[in-house]
């Protein structure tokens, strides 16, 4: 559930704070945007676009909550780039999936993961390895590869946080997802 709706004037795109990324804003209308990233995004501002909502999807308005089904999550180009071809492959392959996957309790895949996924490697240039990409359970994305030492490290893309795993810190580390968070994590990822 995005706790946040904004009313808009027209549906054009619109520059907004940081925080909003994953948020869904409603405009003036009833038409919706989605909140989400792309590789010109600056360390303050992201991009509001209009969104689909397929005439399968369900969404619920109740004073400041709203619950929204973006119909096709996608992968930016650097994403893409950064990630390398085998990545890029499997989200396509993620993308069909509906939901009720692996054992009937698997969720489809999440726009507000796909948009955490594409801001955190906004700030690479390159990836210190190939990392895996997963589709988890309940819809999130998440990266896994080794560290130099040999040890793993996993990242899960939420809305509005990731949480990261560190195998030789032995951690689980909630991270917001804002520019000084993300900031310390790159760093302590491209360390290790």
């Amino acid at each position: 559930m995005n706790s946040h709706t904004e009313y808009i004037k027209d549906n054009s795109a619109v520059s907004l704070p940081i925080e909003r990324m994953g948020q869904a804003l409603v405009l003036a209308g009833g038409a919706m945007m989605f909140v989400y990233s792309h590789s010109n995004i600056d360390a303050h501002n992201v991009t509001a676009i209009p969104i689909v909502i397929s005439s399968n999807s369900h969404w619920v308005k109740k004073q400041q909550e709203t619950d929204i089904r973006v119909r096709e999550p996608r992968l930016s180009d650097h994403a893409q780039v950064i990630l390398g071809e085998n990545a890029a492959r499997r989200f396509g392959v993620f993308q069909q999936y509906s939901s009720g996957w692996g054992d009937g309790h698997g969720e489809q895949l999440s726009a507000s993961s796909t948009a955490a996924l594409n801001y955190f490697l906004n700030y690479f240039d390159d990836f210190p390895v190939e990392p895996s990409l997963f589709l988890t359970t309940t819809g999130n994305l998440q990266l896994a590869w080794e560290g130099l030492d040999g040890k793993a490290i996993e990242l899960d893309f939420f809305e509005d946080h990731i949480v990261s795993y560190i195998e030789y810190m032995e951690e689980e580390k909630r991270t917001p997802l804002d520019a000084k968070g993300i900031r310390e994590l790159v760093d302590l990822i491209k360390k290790i």
